[in-house]
């Protein structure tokens, strides 16, 4: 039987370094590249930071001390506002722009060539969609592994060299950076939302934040609030999801459950790892969601993990996953289930200290780390294993690569 060979932060240094010896894509994860043009965030497509309750409060405590308590009070409401209301303006003339650059890329910065019009005269082509486009770069990253694996089959015992040239026909692609592969992803979907989205605020006006608690998909990517992440990406989904994947691993091993691909994972499964990945919308029951429809978007999620996955390991030159901003880190993560609690997440990002932040970055990057290089072996079902992993022992690992 196939199986996945999960790898893990074992007890020993020796044996982990080995392995990250012999693979291109660890060894890429392993190290710090050191580059100081970092082209992997894609910050334009994120929520502008703000200032926490907290933080105002002491801010405007500090600039009107021996005032009354009545007055600070007033002052800290207007303060808070003027804050949410610079967040969402911030918020949606990003999305104006970023879609404007979207144009841009797939019109002019990143035309194909080689094509041959009606005419039979050779001509250029925009970027397809980013579904088609997405499909033809991980059909590039599998093209890879398959002369990695090659290569490492015939050097046994050596050392693998960093990576191999790819000669494809989409070779061109390869020169776009991750920030622009998520502008491209994100910017869309974001767009979509913008016009409700002003309407909301235009009506609302200051009551726009308690709107978008209640309805978080309205809200573009650029104008969440750390307070919404439970409500986006809530953590009974993931409660759910491990119970359906107790229920059905008990007819397989993790490993083997890891390299279930999307069309053959069990129902329950699917639909719960689906509503996980918010891959549907939590208002309409699962049932009403064929298995078909839902299966294609699990396969379009997995080959855009893949490529994605590609650019966080560090193999295009472009930084890798020690370069991500704490945003980037944690979207990355909740796209591959891998945070688990979003509650605690929340909380963490929005109020807590500066030592806790570091501790929970530290703890992602290594769950990051191990999700792509074992994702190489696996499948889909890898995405519903995490629960069942053993934990990392944080300290230990990162005394390793100093």
């Amino acid at each position: 039987m196939n199986r996945a060979a999960l790898l893990s932060f074992g007890p020993s240094k020796r044996p982990f370094l080995d392995r990250v010896a012999a693979s291109p894509t660890l060894n890429s994860l392993w190290q710090n590249q050191s580059c100081e043009n970092h082209q992997i965030n894609c910050a334009e497509t994120l929520p502008l930071p703000i200032r926490t309750k907290k933080q105002i409060r002491a801010d405007v405590a500090e600039a009107n001390k021996g005032s009354f308590s009545a007055s600070i009070t007033a002052k800290l409401a207007i303060a808070y506002g003027k804050e949410l209301a610079g967040f969402y303006k911030h918020g949606v003339m990003t999305v104006w722009r970023n879609q404007m650059r979207v144009r841009q890329l797939r019109r002019k910065d990143y035309k194909l060539g080689g094509y041959l019009d009606r005419k039979g005269v050779e001509t250029e082509i925009a970027v397809p969609s980013f579904p088609e486009l997405t499909k033809a770069m991980a059909q590039l990253v599998y093209i890879r592994a398959m002369e990695n694996k090659a290569y490492a089959d015939s050097k046994a015992g050596e050392l693998v060299r960093r990576d191999l040239a790819l000669t494809a026909p989409l070779l061109v692609l390869y020169t776009m950076t991750r920030a622009e592969y998520q502008l491209l992803r994100r910017t869309p979907a974001d767009f979509v939302r913008l016009p409700l989205f002003a309407v909301i605020a235009t009506i609302f006006m200051e009551l726009t934040p308690i709107f978008c608690y209640a309805f978080p998909e309205v809200t573009p990517l650029t104008c969440i609030l750390p307070s919404l992440l439970p409500k986006i990406w809530r953590p009974q989904a993931r409660q759910s999801l491990k119970k359906a994947v107790t229920e059905s691993i008990k007819r397989d091993s993790v490993d083997d459950f890891a390299m279930r691909t999307a069309y053959n994972l069990p129902s329950k499964v699917l639909q719960a790892l689906a509503l996980c990945l918010r891959l549907k919308t939590k208002y309409i029951p699962s049932a009403l969601f064929p298995d078909s429809v839902l299966r294609n978007r699990l396969q379009a999620h997995f080959l855009y993990l893949l490529v994605d996955n590609y650019y966080l390991s560090g193999l295009n030159g472009n930084g890798n996953i020690w370069d991500l901003t704490p945003q980037e880190l944690l979207l990355a993560c909740l796209e591959r289930n891998l945070v688990e609690d979003t509650k605690e997440a929340a909380r963490i990002f929005g109020n807590g200290t500066p030592e806790e932040l570091s501790k929970f970055m530290d703890v992602m990057r290594l769950d990051l780390l191990l999700f792509i290089a074992n994702f190489e072996l696996c499948n889909v079902g890898y995405l519903a294993v995490k629960s069942m992993l053993p934990e990392t022992e944080t300290e230990a690992v990162l005394e390793w690569r100093r």
